[in-house]
């Protein structure tokens, strides 16, 4: 922890980068982000095992090109790296990679006024990426997909079209001495509305896995869903509704999400926002029946939800389905820094059966104190401490989990 307090105040001290954007000529323009964070923790609820504690580096410099008036080309490259570890040169790895981040061409009016394409590596992020849009916590940063998009806009908002790939098979399996091809392939089909300056989001999407074998069918996945954002007052209160069904495997799939955020801004000299807000996702019995009921969300920002000690992340973690009810506050005692206080109350949303053979859902509790600030225009500093209490039946005689971390990030 001291490690921690020394880490955040030697670069409040010492940081001194100003912003600036960077026009190396009236069509081309850079931008560089550098992120440093520190994490320590002890998940494993067992005091005993000590913290695990290391630190992470990412680095992303972009570029933007406009040759022509409707004509936009980005290209943004990017390293990430554990530090002080033996990886560093190792590519293609979560750990440590230098890769092509963001690559593709937009062409406006194509073929027809009001209608764009997006073709290449890009980024996707909807609503505020409960379903679509992996999130900028990872070390790799914002997710980015293969493939195009098409935006047609309107007058009352704009409407999404797009074909990304996640495997391609026939590709990566290309053979060298005869064997067959795999043609299949792993993909995304989605149409977004955007209305009302982005407060109302219609989408459906498709997630096509045409993977077959004597043992595995193609798995088909369609979310309709909505999300809208509605500030009524000293309301702020955004929210998601989505259903899912098709297939996965041999299983039938019907599931369902529901989840919302209601703030109310009580305002006064700490500008204090109270709030309280719930995430439920749908989750299987034991799997006897030929229907999975486990709501699929592989492409969400998974960090910014169900609590920071990431316990419920991985989809396995799912799979009895989640109960989140949080209780939310906001200050701003002091002028450019924010508190907020989060408590979470986690339960399964299908019972399970403890060891004693009892059935329970009730999982634990967990607290999240973030403080975000900045330093100069350029820096931002935001740190959390966490820690999470089990439930008995989840967790016999466990002690508590947490999980800290800092952060600073430079960009122009």
């Amino acid at each position: 922890m001291y490690k921690i307090l020394w880490i955040v105040l030697g670069c409040i001290l010492f940081t001194g980068i100003a912003a600036a954007e960077i026009q190396l000529h009236e069509k081309v323009s850079i931008d560089l982000e550098i992120r440093y964070r520190t994490e320590v923790f002890n998940r494993t609820f067992d005091l005993n095992q000590g913290a695990i504690e290391y630190s992470l580096l990412r680095t992303r410099l972009g570029m933007t090109f406009t040759p022509a008036e409707k004509v936009t080309m980005r290209v943004k490259i990017g390293d990430s790296r554990d530090l002080g570890t033996s990886y560093p040169n190792k590519p293609q790895s979560h750990k440590n990679d230098f890769n092509l981040h963001e690559g593709y061409m937009r062409i406006d009016d194509f073929l027809f006024s009001n209608l764009s394409l997006q073709l290449g590596r890009f980024q996707m992020l909807y609503g505020r990426m409960r379903f679509m849009g992996h999130g900028n916590w990872s070390n790799y940063g914002w997710r980015a997909y293969d493939g195009a998009r098409f935006t047609y806009t309107l007058q009352s908002g704009s409407v999404d079209m797009f074909y990304v790939k996640l495997e391609d098979r026939a590709f990566a399996d290309y053979p060298s001495v005869g064997d067959p091809v795999n043609p299949s392939e792993h993909a995304l089909y989605g149409v977004v509305g955007t209305f009302m300056e982005s407060k109302l989001q219609p989408f459906c999407i498709v997630d096509w896995d045409q993977a077959e074998s004597n043992a595995v069918d193609a798995t088909m996945i369609y979310t309709p869903g909505l999300y809208f954002h509605l500030t009524p007052g000293n309301f702020d209160i955004q929210g998601d509704l989505m259903f899912q069904g098709g297939k996965i495997d041999t299983l039938d799939h019907s599931a369902y999400l529901a989840a919302a955020d209601v703030l109310y801004n009580v305002g006064g000299a700490w500008k204090t926002k109270v709030g309280i807000g719930f995430d439920l996702v749908s989750g299987d019995d034991d799997g006897s029946d030929d229907i999975d009921h486990a709501f699929y969300a592989d492409f969400y920002s998974k960090h910014r939800y169900q609590g920071y000690c990431d316990f419920f992340k991985a989809q396995s973690a799912r799979e009895a389905g989640l109960i989140d009810m949080i209780a939310r506050l906001e200050v701003q005692p002091i002028p450019n820094w924010k508190f907020n206080l989060d408590l979470h109350n986690f339960a399964y949303e299908r019972d399970r059966t403890n060891d004693l053979a009892e059935m329970y859902n009730q999982l634990g509790q967990e607290v999240d104190f973030r403080v975000r600030t900045s330093v100069h225009k350029a820096v931002s500093v935001d740190m959390a401490i966490c820690g999470f209490q089990p439930s008995d039946d989840w967790k016999p005689d466990s002690d508590l989990a947490y999980f800290t971390y800092v952060a600073l990030t430079a960009t122009f």
